[in-house]
């Protein structure tokens, strides 16, 4: 009887960390289709202090393919602070681009 129990425990708290982890798959798909819905509209951003480093970067490429550098630059920076790993060091290449090409 107590190897039923055991059992029916652990099954319960594998159904239980199956739930933990679809509801943590559900919210990082809901922000991942909220960051697709900015991308989308890019030139209507806003950015605060909430937008995450990917939407920042984004809206420094479009201003800088508009050729508004310092606007480019300062979002690029704001990017920078906040991204980790490969995305950091994308914007750090399109930040140092950027300089080069504002000092032509």
């Amino acid at each position: 009887m107590a190897s039923i129990n055991r059992i029916g425990a652990l099954l319960a708290a594998i159904f239980l960390a199956l739930i933990v982890i679809a509801a943590w798959q559900g919210i990082q798909i809901y922000r991942a289709a909220l960051n697709n819905q900015a991308l989308a509209q890019i030139d209507a951003l806003q950015p605060d202090s909430q937008t995450p480093p990917a939407l920042l970067a984004a809206k420094a490429n479009r201003y800088a393919q508009q050729n508004k550098l310092p606007l480019a630059l300062r979002l690029y920076t704001q990017a920078l602070s906040k991204a980790e790993g490969g995305l950091k060091q994308k914007i750090a290449y399109n930040l140092g681009t950027l300089y080069l090409r504002e000092a032509d």
